[in-house]
């Protein structure tokens, strides 16, 4: 029998080439998203809202009732909340929190038992660099992503006597079918240069992480926070094009 993974926000962007990863690998997938996707033999799609725990943990019974085990959890599910602190309203504040902080709450909670009783399994919480960099215009998110990283290394210390291992990938800019549309032209010219690397991200670079950290091939390693994002959250900006 081959492995699962649980996917949320699976239908799209990095969620859908983590899936892709895992597949080519031989694993079989629970793929959660609130939009509908395409199933197969080894892909059980599942419309549920995170941010519901009684979705969840009807998906999540689908997902054993169809495959028996679950091995590993990414919890990639998110929404973007794009607004100034003081122009943010108490809904999508709201929103914001239940779907990023609630989301990994519920599915961590309905999944890790299943882990706990096999004594193993690994968890992958996607976070975000503005969990460390100050922005403009997306506080809401950043709090949600810093909880995010929190939340991760406290399970990582509760449930590492139990074999499972907690961590944390953090994407930078990365294309996937909605910034690849406003990472053109000038925009993208800056944002590479901001880059160390210079080039922004493939979703399938952060899916390869991703699957490395859940399928056990970085061991000996929980409660850490992977930085996938071309050296964009530890460098400053070129002192040297600013000018005197």
């Amino acid at each position: 029998m081959s492995k699962v993974v649980v996917v949320t926000g699976a239908a799209k962007g990095i969620g859908a080439a983590i899936v892709q990863r895992f597949l080519a690998d031989g694993w079989s997938v629970g793929a959660l998203d609130i939009c509908a996707q395409e199933g197969g033999d080894r892909v059980l799609p599942l419309i549920a809202d995170v941010s519901n725990r009684a979705e969840v943990d009807t998906a999540v019974d689908a997902v054993i009732a169809r495959f028996g085990q679950i091995d590993a959890l990414v919890n990639n599910a998110g929404i973007i909340l794009r607004a100034r602190v003081l122009d943010t309203t108490e809904e999508d504040f709201e929103r914001t929190w239940r779907v990023n902080v609630g989301g990994v709450f519920h599915c961590t909670q309905a999944v890790a038992p299943y882990m706990v009783a096999r004594g193993e399994g690994h968890i992958v919480n996607i976070s975000s660099g503005h969990a460390l960099i100050g922005g403009y215009d997306r506080a809401v998110y950043a709090m949600t992503k810093a909880a995010i990283e929190a939340f991760t290394r406290n399970c990582a210390r509760e449930l590492g006597g139990s074999g499972i291992l907690v961590n944390a990938v953090s994407p930078g800019f990365t294309y996937t079918e909605m910034s690849r549309e406003s990472l053109v032209g000038e925009r993208k010219a800056r944002v590479e240069k901001r880059l160390p690397i210079r080039r922004i991200a493939e979703a399938s670079e952060v899916a390869e992480s991703v699957f490395n950290l859940a399928t056990g091939k970085i061991p000996y390693m929980t409660g850490h926070v992977l930085r996938v994002d071309g050296g964009w959250s530890n460098s400053d900006v070129d002192y040297g094009q600013l000018g005197n």
